[in-house]
Formats: C-alpha cells, sequence, structure tokens
C-alpha cells in the first residue's frame, strides 16, 4: 500500500490485503513447528513479488528484487540512484542485528519499510515513518537469512515425550546449523538451574554461607529464516526508463 501510495495508484486496500500471502506463528504448537512457524512467519519479498501476478496490481506495477547480502554497495547512493528513476524501493531487514529494544534484547524479527527518500546518509523510511543513517542500516541488508528465537519461547513450549528430532526433520539447514544441538543445550541448562534453585532453598542460610555461582544463561536460539536481505524495487508500467533498469541492470557485484 506504501508503494501504492507514492507512486499515486489507485488501489483497493482490500486487494492488496488479499494479494499478500502472510504466514502466522503458531504460538501454541510444540517446540519444532513452533520454530519451523517463527522461520517462515510474515511474508518475504518474494511473497511481496508474487503478489503482482494478483488481478488489479500486475496491470500497475512491475518489480524486481536485489539481493545485497555479501554484495558490494553504498546504500545512500544506490537508494538515490534508484529514486532518481522513479522506482520505489522496499527494503527486506534484519533488524536483529539493528538497534536493540528497550530492555536490550535483539528485535523479534525481519521486516520490510518502503525507502521515500534519501538526504546525504539519512535514510526516510515508512512502516513505520523513521529516519536512519545508512550505517545502521546497511548491516541489516548485508546479513544471512536467520532468525534468533529467545530462551523462554523454547522452554516455555517443551513437555517430557516430546520428540526433539523433528527439528531435524525440517530441512538441511536445520541439522547445519545445529538446531536441534541449541534447543538441547538450552534445556539442559534450564534443568541444571532448576536443580540448582531446588539445593540451594533446601540450604538454610547462615554466617558462613557461600554464595552460589552465577551461571550465564544462552539467550538464544538461531534457526533458518525464509527471508533473503535485500531491496525490492518497484515500478509503474508508465516508467518505460525504470522498467528497462529493472530488466537489464545486472546483479550487485559478490564482496570477494
Amino acid at each position: 500500500m506504501n508503494v501504492c501510495l507514492a507512486l499515486d495508484l489507485d488501489v483497493d486496500p482490500q486487494l492488496v490485503s488479499e494479494a499478500v500471502v502472510t504466514r502466522l506463528r503458531r504460538p501454541d504448537s510444540s517446540v519444532p513447528d513452533y520454530l519451523l512457524s517463527r522461520s517462515r512467519a510474515g511474508c518475504t519479498h518474494e511473497d511481496l513479488l508474487t503478489a503482482l501476478d494478483y488481478p488489479g496490481l500486475g496491470d500497475k506495477l512491475r518489480a524486481r528484487f536485489f539481493p545485497l547480502h555479501n554484495r558490494v554497495f553504498s546504500l545512500s547512493s544506490l537508494l538515490v540512484s534508484w529514486i532518481s528513476l522513479g522506482l520505489v524501493p522496499v527494503l527486506t531487514l534484519h533488524i536483529q542485528v539493528g538497534p536493540r529494544c528497550p530492555d536490550g534484547q535483539p528485535q523479534d524479527s525481519w521486516h520490510h519499510q518502503m525507502v521515500w527518500g534519501v538526504a546525504g546518509e539519512d535514510v526516510y523510511l515508512a512502516n513505520p515513518l523513521d529516519v536512519m543513517h545508512s550505517r545502521v542500516l546497511s548491516p541489516q541488508l548485508d546479513s544471512s537469512g536467520e532468525l534468533l528465537i529467545r530462551r523462554a519461547d523454547i522452554v516455555s513450549r517443551f513437555h517430557p515425550g516430546l520428540d526433539l528430532l523433528d527439528i531435524n526433520r525440517l530441512g538441511p539447514r536445520w541439522r547445519k546449523m545445529n538446531v536441534l544441538g541449541q534447543v538441547v543445550n538450552i534445556l539442559r541448562e534450564e534443568r541444571s538451574m532448576l536443580r540448582e534453585q531446588t539445593a540451594q532453598s533446601s540450604v538454610q542460610e547462615g554466617p558462613g554461607a557461600v554464595a552460589s555461582e552465577v551461571v550465564t544463561l544462552t539467550p538464544h536460539v538461531r534457526i533458518p529464516a525464509s527471508y533473503t536481505a535485500g531491496v525490492s524495487l518497484f515500478c509503474p508500467l508508465s516508467n518505460q526508463d525504470g522498467l528497462r533498469h529493472l530488466r537489464e541492470a545486472p546483479d550487485l557485484p559478490v564482496r570477494k
């Protein structure tokens, strides 16, 4: 909708809502299925581009995605060149590598934001309205497809008898990242911490009591995400120069 508004296209919001496939988290499911839902939750750049096949959108817009992970780019210069061609950039950001939440935790997802302007190294964004320096945005665009899941989200969904081997059955990326091992490690830490707390509570503190050692717990599990960091460029069919760029521009060079 932000893209349509920026290009002054008359599009029904209900149509856009139907065109873009959005997957939900499954908060009440067991650990393996919950992790799978988190890896797919929301919509990817592919979903945004596929939406243009929907009747009422495809006759107005074209789009192309430029991956930026491990690519050579100067973000502000790149955005200025695209906007100057009448293209509307939508960033697919791994915001977990950006500024943290007020409680010090990483953000909880990936996110799309439309760029509506650039001034020097400041990038003006929508959804929500914000201004960010290119040095803050660039790491979020040069990021691999991963997602951090908070420890509490794992512990709260585990129950005895759960077959954690289902995590390995989710695919080769899950096995390569040893998500099963990460989950098992967190559960072992939790069990050990609970045993320690029980032991401590059964011992009456006295003048000679010794303080227990502070244990640092693993805060997150790292899982594969279905997202690819980069920029989707949207162009109205009336913009021939912009359409030519979408067809002919090479992908950005890979960083050596």
